[in-house]
């Protein structure tokens, strides 16, 4: 069972829940999404507000938003947990939020807002890349060419076109996270 996997899902949906009843909307604004822990660099780097790195990607913009990110994190951290454990997992979620939020702040202006978990989404896709590398004689041939369509699809379309406004830095940087991790950390677990 994914114990972790559905922890980190709730609390995710909690803090989406907790924010709608406080405002009575479910499409925030970038004041209201600050106001939660979302990221900017101005704030968290200028103000030294450094929890905004990991919190940022508990905080989502819109139920799409949120049901993106929770369906993605769902399929990916059920199967990583399967491979790595719980701990593992907690940790995998942190390191990619880090990294994403780090890259975030260094490279968007400082007044950029980011948040939401797909830091933490392209963390564990990193994560299962190297994994699918690593162990490539296990698993059949096709599934890594679709985890690099998912992972091209998340970024591609960022890198190509700026007005979608989607964190690119984040989504390269939870990426990258979710690479280094499975190198130091990646070895499954013992059943």
């Amino acid at each position: 069972m994914s114990v972790m996997t559905y922890a980190l899902i709730a609390c995710n949906l909690l803090v989406y829940l907790a924010m709608g009843l406080t405002y009575g909307v479910w499409d925030f604004t970038p004041d209201m999404l600050l106001r939660w822990g979302a990221n900017a660099g101005d704030i968290t780097l200028g103000l030294g507000q450094y929890y905004r790195l990991l919190t940022a990607s508990f905080v989502h913009v819109t139920p799409a938003h949120i049901l993106f990110n929770m369906v993605a994190f769902y399929q990916l951290g059920t199967i990583v947990e399967r491979i790595v454990g719980a701990r593992r997992v907690l940790a995998l979620y942190l390191v990619s939020a880090l990294a994403g939020s780090v890259l975030s702040v260094l490279f968007n202006p400082p007044f950029v807002v980011s948040a939401g978990a797909s830091t933490a989404v392209l963390g564990f896709e990193g994560f299962f890349l190297a994994h699918l590398y690593q162990y490539r004689h296990v698993y059949p041939p096709g599934l890594m060419f679709q985890t690099l369509f998912w992972v091209a699809l998340a970024i591609l379309p960022t890198a190509l076109n700026q007005a979608m406004n989607v964190d690119l830095w984040g989504h390269v940087g939870g990426l990258a996270g979710g690479l280094v991790f499975a190198q130091l950390f990646g070895t499954p677990r013992r059943r």
